[in-house]
């Protein structure tokens, strides 16, 4: 009668075993980062790190592990099955690292060019819980990993005034990457139907300011589905009364400032917690030929 093999208590480790908790970690990581579970998932870019750390880990652990057994005589059972399910566990982090990286890599683009044209950029860094902005703000994450990945990669721009600068209709498009842009004003600028059409994705927006733009009823019918809209500037445009009210129907919650150009409340667009901080840099705007600022990140 054959002897029959002992039986693996589930307590002990396996290649195999290690091989495939590695996937259960990467695969409730990924679960986190789509239902905010914990507090790092709050904070852009260091869910994906943390299951690159785990690879980092576990390849180590596998390879010491795999010389103990060459120096000690001890068994290390290693399948090709379980190379193919280490090349897969390895894969997945490298691939969501990839995506994240390209992603903040057309925020980086985008930015350039809106800089570039004399816009007034934040990141969500930069303000506290309350909403209120604060001017000196240390950029997110370690200074060695800004340098390796970029400032883009653990903040999201959600601030975006270009009042009475150069922006245009192609810098709106460069725009439509910032999903997380929760506040844009463009009021005295080019900008036309054109343009507006390119911030259907932005459903983060929670104040617009197209104030004394080329904007008509055309442009309207791309803000209808910016449900969390909240402020919206439409003095001075070409809109008609007939496109606010169908707006109106659209987005109930939003206040939409409409008066064709009478008693016309530039400010009333923003927050109050923002509007002071801002009136300076707008009347320097106005005052003087448009530079390219620096935002805070860029000075730390």
């Amino acid at each position: 009668m054959p002897e029959s093999r002992p039986k693996r208590r589930w307590y002990h480790i396996t290649p195999d075993r290690l091989i495939m908790g590695l996937l259960a970690v990467e695969g409730f990581l990924l679960l986190s980062e789509w239902f905010r579970w914990f507090a790092f998932n709050e904070k852009k870019g260091w869910t994906v790190l943390i299951a690159m750390a785990a690879v980092c880990l576990v390849v180590v652990v596998m390879l010491v592990w795999l010389a103990a057994s060459l120096l000690f005589r001890w068994r290390f059972q290693f399948s090709l099955r379980s190379l193919a399910v280490l090349i897969v566990a390895v894969a997945v982090p490298c691939c969501w690292l990839t995506v994240k990286m390209r992603q903040a890599e057309r925020q980086r683009r985008a930015v350039e060019a809106i800089d570039k044209a004399g816009a007034w950029i934040r990141y969500d860094c930069q303000f506290d819980g309350s909403g209120k902005f604060m001017r000196r703000q240390e950029p997110p994450g370690p200074a060695w990993l800004r340098k390796l990945l970029g400032k883009d990669f653990f903040a999201d721009v959600i601030f975006v005034l270009a009042s009475c600068t150069h922006v245009t209709d192609a810098e709106l498009q460069q725009l439509k990457v910032l999903t997380k842009l929760r506040m844009l004003n463009v009021n005295e600028t080019q900008v036309t139907d054109d343009g507006v059409k390119h911030l259907k994705a932005l459903t983060d927006l929670s104040s617009l300011g197209f104030y004394n733009t080329q904007l008509t009823d055309a442009g309207l019918e791309h803000l209808k589905g910016l449900t969390k809209l909240k402020r919206l500037g439409l003095q001075r445009t070409h809109v008609t009364e007939e496109g606010i009210k169908e707006l109106r129907q659209a987005l109930p919650s939003c206040a939409i400032y409409w008066d064709e150009g009478r008693n016309v409340d530039l400010w009333g667009l923003l927050p109050p917690e923002v509007s002071a901080s801002l009136f300076s840099f707008v009347q320097r705007k106005i005052e003087q030929p448009v530079t390219t600022p620096k935002t805070n990140l860029d000075q730390n």
